[in-house]
């Protein structure tokens, strides 16, 4: 037995074609779960249900920027456990993070929820009313240009 016995040759290249498809395969898995977190991978950052606890308002950070953090967030508006609308923000910040205590929820009454988000280049205030589905968004502009 020598290393030129072509069973040998062909049992090495059966092997290294193996390991091939599993190193392929498994870049693959990697390669998609890296589009996953960076475009669609939701973190939960606030809530708050209205005064008869009918209606909710969720906030949560949609996806995640490799250097700089979530670029997004998206907004749940559900009524009684059921999603009646989601919007999604772009955050209008250029160096510092995202966190929860850049958002407030108010309720102006049971059917009308107040949001306010204070971004790093400007404020977003946003009115979802329950009974009509429909948003209203206003932006202060801060960054001074």
């Amino acid at each position: 037995m020598n290393n030129e016995d072509p069973s040998i040759k062909e049992d090495i290249k059966k092997i290294k074609e193996k390991d091939r498809r599993v190193l392929f395969w498994g870049f693959l898995v990697l390669l998609s779960y890296l589009i996953y977190w960076v475009n669609f991978k939701e973190e939960f950052l606030i809530e708050k249900k209205s005064p008869s606890r009918e209606n909710e308002v969720i906030i949560n950070e949609y996806g995640n920027g490799i250097l700089m953090g979530s670029q997004t967030v998206k907004i749940y508006f559900k009524e009684d456990g059921e999603t009646k609308k989601t919007k999604k923000i772009d955050i209008d910040n250029d160096m510092q993070s995202n966190h929860a205590s850049r958002y407030n929820i108010a309720w102006k009454n049971d059917n009308t929820a107040l949001l306010s988000m204070e971004f790093e280049n400007s404020t977003r205030y946003l009115e979802y009313n329950f009974s009509n589905n429909t948003i209203e968004i206003d932006i202060v502009d801060e960054s001074g240009y």
